[in-house]
């Protein structure tokens, strides 16, 4: 679990079939490249967009390692 100053932080650990997390990836990939800066929107989304695509897309690559097991 990411460490945080602030102990008020919740995480939550939640299981996805692959192909929800290929839609999942998608959307997040669609939102990213439609994103219409700042000041229209918050930088930290952005942020929290590209950490989400960079999670998913890791995600998918482990997807992809256990299908060719």
């Amino acid at each position: 679990m990411p460490k945080s100053d602030d102990e008020d932080d919740i995480y939550l650990t939640i299981e996805f079939h692959q192909s929800d997390i290929a839609q999942l990836a998608e959307s997040v990939d669609f939102h990213w490249q439609m994103w219409p800066g700042s000041p229209a929107r918050p930088v930290e989304e952005q942020e929290r967009l590209y950490r989400l695509r960079a999670i998913l897309r890791v995600a998918m690559l482990e997807i992809m390692y256990h299908k060719k097991e």
